[in-house]
């Protein structure tokens, strides 16, 4: 390694006079603190920690530790066995993350070191001679490589536009078709466009530069536009025009009636020590007309719209949730923690409240028994009895649907796995009251997302609109005992 590849302003100027290994022992820094900001930020920030560097960048650490290794000129060669079994672990950690990883697992946190140290392991040790080695220099495995970022282009695109115009999880057969085509066209962008850069003279760098710049101008130039006009609201026509309209004002009319902010977290609004400062919502002043009731709801935005559906009958629990949280602790983030610490010091010792319900919009891995263990457990130590709402409804894609005048179908499918016999059995034998929100819910219209004169009952793909809250919450009153009770008090 040259001094002459590291580029101005890199910090790594000036330890590079000092020696390499003040060079290692930076990485090693960076590639620590990189790490550990990356564990934190896929709990607390995952999409800036997905897209940013400083918190992917310890994964380009392990590839400059690699470097230095193969710099080293009396570095120890491993023997043929530490090298066929170091390279078919990597193999196996890769798979693993393939196989195993799915979109609920935090990314990138320490389950990233699977993969990179599983690549990493494949560089140092996959020689010739070891089996690993044998099969990626192989000619499909080395042609897929050559190819390989092209195809990573073009199927997201094809799988996006895929999504898009069917407004549905496209299926087996159209992933594996789209998958070939990407296989084609990357060949295609690689023979044609890849190849002719890479050669000197075919075109000048200078070409190359402006190109990008205009390229990168007119993108930008484009997201611009299209997020100040809504996303070119324009090409949409007068009856599509007017959906987007009264589906953004029933939002609006959500927003306002949860409390966004101020009773319910959200990030976007506002931060969390100001949230917590500022939450005030057991009596709530500002609603005097409205019953209290010895009831507290919390969990992520599920938990408002039951909020929403009891204040929209007369009553009024004590609220406070916020976006996202879940609730099982080893899967909350540093916020919902907060936001359950502070439920926990106010209700502590206020013999009032009698009832704490629980309601959220789960994850598969939040509706295993371990999790649901986990999650009684928790709540157990709060001293109220427990309510628990099934998973909600939802609408995949309502919007999408509605503009192009499609009938989007109804999903219960989070609801059935919440309602599934290990999960409720250990619900029952906890001693938790279980609240059947398919059942509530299909009592407004027999299941239907919508009335007879086409009123929605959502406002999103999960989330009841302010009619579809006012309608859930009369049927969970007529039809739950203890709902029923507190109403009738």
């Amino acid at each position: 390694m040259r001094s002459g590849t590291i580029t101005g302003g890199s910090p790594l100027i000036i330890t590079w006079r000092l020696g390499k290994k003040w060079v290692v022992g930076l990485l090693s820094l960076v590639f620590i603190t990189s790490l550990a900001a990356a564990q934190w930020g896929s709990q607390n920030m995952p999409e800036a920690t997905f897209y940013l560097l400083p918190t992917r960048g310890w994964e380009l650490c392990i590839g400059a530790f690699i470097a230095f290794y193969f710099a080293k000129k009396d570095r120890v060669v491993p023997n043929v066995w530490l090298s066929q079994s170091a390279s078919l672990l990597g193999l196996l950690m890769i798979a693993y993350a393939v196989f195993a990883f799915d979109k609920n697992t935090p990314f990138p946190s320490l389950y990233a070191l699977v993969p990179t140290v599983g690549a990493a392991l494949i560089i140092v040790f996959a020689t010739q001679s070891t089996l690993a080695g044998k099969l990626l220099s192989s000619k499909i495995f080395v042609g897929v490589g050559l190819i390989s970022y092209s195809a990573y282009l073009w199927h997201y695109i094809l799988f996006a536009f895929a999504r898009h115009i069917r407004l549905e999880e496209p299926g087996v057969p159209l992933l594996l078709s789209l998958s070939a085509a990407s296989l084609v066209l990357a060949y295609c962008s690689w023979r044609f466009v890849e190849q002719p850069f890479r050669r000197k003279g075919v075109i000048k760098r200078s070409k190359v530069f402006t190109f990008a710049l205009i390229g990168s101008v007119s993108f930008f130039t484009i997201g611009l536009v299209g997020n100040f006009t809504d996303g070119f609201a324009g090409k949409f026509g007068d009856a599509q025009s007017r959906k987007r309209v009264e589906l953004r004002k029933d939002h609006e009319r959500r927003s306002d009636a949860v409390r966004l902010g101020k009773c319910q977290f959200n990030s976007k609004v506002v931060d969390i020590d100001t949230f917590l400062a500022q939450w005030d919502c057991k009596g709530d002043d500002s609603l005097p007309e409205l019953k209290r009731i010895p009831l507290i709801v919390t969990g992520d935005s599920h938990s408002a719209d039951k909020v929403m559906a009891l204040k929209a009958n007369g009553l009024l629990p004590l609220q406070i949730g916020g976006a996202g949280c879940s609730l099982v602790p080893s899967k909350m983030s540093n916020d919902c923690k907060k936001i359950y610490d502070k439920l926990y010091q106010e209700v502590k010792d206020d013999d009032y409240y009698e009832y704490l319900a629980l309601s959220a919009y789960f994850t598969k891995d939040e509706l295993t028994v371990e999790a649901i263990e986990e999650m009684i457990v928790f709540w157990k130590k709060f001293n109220k009895k427990i309510i628990f709402f099934t998973g909600m409804p939802a609408v995949p894609r309502l919007r999408d649907h509605l503009q192009k005048n499609l009938m989007p179908v109804i999903n219960f499918r989070m609801d059935e796995m919440s309602k599934r016999p290990e999960i409720i059995n250990l619900l029952k034998s906890a001693g938790v009251h279980i609240v059947d929100t398919k059942s509530i819910f299909c009592k407004i219209n027999n299941c239907k997302f919508y009335m007879k004169d086409g009123t929605l009952l959502f406002v999103e793909d999960t989330h009841l609109s302010v009619t579809g809250a006012r309608l859930f919450g009369k049927a969970l009153i007529e039809n739950d005992e203890i709902f029923r009770r507190m109403a009738a008090q």
